[in-house]
């Protein structure tokens, strides 16, 4: 178990970086409020799963990008309580969470996000419940954000509006969705 409670960090920037048989134990109690910046943060722990993510808290998070990437077992329990207002960029975030099935992820508002690309690619077992809460007007890139996603309910994506999605809007987001890519 880590005895760490990481309250004022504000960067976690490659903090467990292909760390790959961490399983997350002790991360359970962090509490990060003031953290911004988790670019790569698990990137390739590919045995981490721990119980709950769900007192880290994260409301000033603006750059995941790849944050959860190629962390195979992760089921995102806990997911379901953050909060995301400030989340500007989620490139790759839980790429490759081919076990990432336990939550909803309406409470996340991510109003300021801008970048999507491949956000959720490769997460298998991801059916998309509480993504019709979400309100995007700032998302400006999202290509292939659900590539993979063979278990992606549509339904949920049905009310979406995005008046700044750049490129090929809803159809380069949802290209190869019925292809797995870990």
């Amino acid at each position: 178990a880590l005895p760490i409670y990481p309250v004022s960090m504000v960067c976690a920037n490659d903090l467990f970086y292909n760390c790959y048989v961490f399983e997350g134990s002790g991360v359970e109690t962090w509490r990060l409020p003031n953290l911004q910046d988790a670019n790569r943060m698990f990137f390739k722990c590919s045995l981490f799963d721990p119980s709950s993510v769900e007192t880290w808290n994260p409301t000033m998070l603006q750059s995941a990008n790849s944050m959860f990437a190629g962390c195979f077992a992760f089921t995102g329990g806990g997911l379901e309580e953050w909060s995301l207002p400030n989340l500007r960029s989620a490139t790759h975030m839980f790429f490759g969470c081919i076990r990432f099935d336990r939550i909803s992820v309406e409470t996340w508002n991510p109003t300021m996000l801008q970048s999507a690309n491949f956000m959720f690619a490769g997460c298998i077992a991801f059916t998309g419940r509480g993504l019709e809460e979400w309100s995007l007007p700032n998302l400006t890139t999202a290509t292939r954000m659900f590539s993979g996603c063979t278990g992606l309910d549509l339904s949920h994506l049905s009310g979406w509006e995005l008046p700044n999605l750049e490129y090929d809007g809803m159809e380069a987001m949802l290209a190869e969705i019925g292809r797995a890519h870990v």
